[in-house]
């Protein structure tokens, strides 16, 4: 996640990968279905954010993002697990995002409210995930305490020369500025497309245009040689 203003990485989304199968990498749209219908999305999820928390915690001035499943949210004990492993890897709760869908905001908008609340008391930040698919609507930012939109690629795509696109992401940043929202452009991938989206008022962007997924390695390089450029200037 970049702020294009000064092209600086202020955080990453953890993404969760299969690579152990004979047959090839599986992909999240195949094992994510597969592990809410068998019940293991739970401890499934809890696992990629004790890793990521881990990881990432030897680099504090990075933001980290990460997704949580509209089953794990129905869960009364998620906040406590959280707080479980917040306190194991010495992760600051200040530092990290949940990203939500809004199909848990569908099925359950009380339950969902309360979730939010009790996770944003501790510190953590909330985020609206894949913002324009759906049924998403300004609605949604008004009746949830969320701390930020994440636009989708169904939006940003094209959004240079799509009229609809750019009306509708310049009236979707006014709403949430003037609700103290912060706002991210995902999926952008054309140089065109981050300009067209910094004159809409954006700037911070996530997507191919600046990074493909990395594995902790890759992405240890990329913030060292950048903290090496800020040194250098």
């Amino acid at each position: 996640i970049v702020d294009f203003g000064s092209s600086a990485i202020i955080g990453v989304e953890a993404l969760l990968r299969w690579n152990r199968r004979a047959g090839g990498r599986l992909s999240p749209g195949e094992f994510i279905p597969a592990a809410e219908a068998s019940g293991l999305i739970e401890d499934l999820g809890l696992f990629a954010l004790r890793r990521a928390c881990a990881d990432m915690g030897e680099f504090p001035a990075i933001k980290l993002s990460v997704n949580v499943s509209t089953v794990q949210f129905r869960s009364p004990t998620l906040a406590g697990r959280i707080d479980a492993i917040l306190a194991a890897t010495k992760f600051p709760p200040q530092r990290l995002q949940l990203e939500i869908t809004e199909s848990f905001l569908l099925t359950q908008p009380e339950r969902a409210k309360v979730a939010i609340e009790e996770l944003r008391g501790r510190g953590i930040s909330i985020a609206l995930d894949d913002f324009g698919t759906g049924f998403s609507s300004i609605g949604y930012l008004q009746q949830f305490s969320f701390d930020r939109v994440k636009l989708d690629r169904s939006l940003v795509e094209d959004v240079d020369f799509d009229p609809v696109k750019a009306a509708l992401v310049q009236s979707t940043m006014v709403f949430a500025f003037a609700m103290g929202l912060a706002v991210t452009a995902e999926g952008v991938e054309r140089p065109q497309e981050a300009a067209a989206l910094t004159r809409l008022g954006c700037r911070e962007f996530q997507g191919f245009l600046f990074s493909r997924p990395l594995a902790l390695p890759a992405l240890e390089r990329l913030l060292a040689s950048q903290k090496q450029l800020r040194r250098s200037a």
